[in-house]
């Protein structure tokens, strides 16, 4: 996650409360270049609204050029890429980015909250919640080690249970496991039900 991105994000002023949360959100998830990935049905999750109505906020944030939106297609799998628009980022007080554990009287975070609060996320998503305090563990040290970002694991657990919703509990990879082997790297193969269609 970007400080910078977070300050920027709570500067900004947008045409709706909501538009305003859904920049928040995705700024939570932004890498130094100001890029997240969270799918809709993930910030519409965080955001407690509908995916459509993510969606319409979305695109007035992209009109209002807070944001760009890039689709990438693998096949029948998609996802966007957020890039934020920071602008003048680099210019914002020294004091605040420094002293950013509290980036507005709002949205009161620290360092610590935020990881947590992140993790949770995760956690939210792993459709095997078994081990919580190992998967913890390791989810921190991976992230310590910079050997992936909050991210990616969020993005990709979103995606992996997704995956596995018609899956047997039996067949569904421990969150221990999971970390563990690296599968934040796997490509999720999405499975769409053939569909009859009546030849004229």
């Amino acid at each position: 996650m970007s400080f910078q991105a977070m300050a920027w994000a709570v500067k900004q002023n947008t045409k709706s409360p909501v538009s305003k949360l859904v920049l928040l959100m995705i700024a939570n998830y932004a890498d130094e270049k100001g890029e997240a990935y969270p799918s809709q049905d993930h910030l519409a999750k965080l955001c407690q609204c509908t995916r459509v109505s993510v969606n319409k906020h979305v695109k007035d944030l992209e009109r209002g050029k807070y944001l760009s939106i890039r689709k990438t297609k693998n096949g029948m799998f998609g996802y966007n890429t957020y890039t934020l628009n920071l602008g003048l980022v680099n210019n914002i007080d020294k004091g605040l980015v420094n002293n950013i554990n509290l980036v507005s009287k709002e949205y009161l975070y620290n360092t610590q909250d935020i990881q947590n609060n992140l993790f949770e996320h995760f956690w939210k998503n792993c459709p095997r919640k078994i081990a919580k305090k190992k998967t913890k563990s390791i989810y921190n040290n991976l992230i310590k080690q910079k050997e992936v970002s909050e991210n990616q694991l969020i993005t990709a657990m979103d995606r992996y249970s997704d995956s596995v919703k018609d899956t047997e509990t039996a067949f569904i990879v421990h969150p221990v496991t999971w970390l563990n082997q690296g599968r934040w790297e796997d490509k999720i193969e999405v499975k769409v039900k053939n569909k009859n269609w009546l030849a004229g």
